[in-house]
């Protein structure tokens, strides 16, 4: 099945760097990462003449940046040139390129252990809609 590349391609990652943070991994390949103010966009990649970067709405909360840069460099690895959003409803999205960016997200997000003390409402609504791509 062509989702589990992503899922590959997410350890790898993993394994190779030593780490499931998706900003250090970022960083590794080359992406850029910035933040913006976006009013219903949760983030956004966008690969422009070669140069890739992740956005990430600077209004979310630690944890969910997490995820929306786990989702985001899930696209980093799609063979399309270009932008695609990241919109509110992203995890409920049912179409193959949001299914094999949410494979890859919930692969390095639930590699990491996650204090659901902190979490706020948001984060447990996006973790929750990732736990179906988990692989147990």
């Amino acid at each position: 099945m062509k989702e589990d590349i992503f899922r590959r391609i997410a350890n790898n990652l993993i394994v190779t760097y030593g780490t499931n943070d998706p900003f250090k991994l970022a960083k590794y390949l080359n992406i850029q990462v910035l933040y913006l103010d976006f009013k219903s966009w949760l983030g956004m990649f966008s690969n422009i003449n070669g140069v890739r970067t992740i956005f990430i709405n600077n209004n979310l909360s630690k944890v969910s940046q997490i995820v929306v840069c786990d989702h985001e460099l899930g696209h980093s690895f799609q063979p399309f040139k270009e932008s695609v959003f990241m919109k509110e409803k992203f995890l409920f999205e049912n179409n193959r390129i949001e299914a094999e960016a949410n494979i890859f997200a919930a692969t390095l997000i639930f590699s990491r252990d996650i204090d659901e003390a902190e979490l706020t409402e948001t984060d447990k609504m996006l973790l929750r809609n990732l736990e179906k791509y988990k692989l147990y």
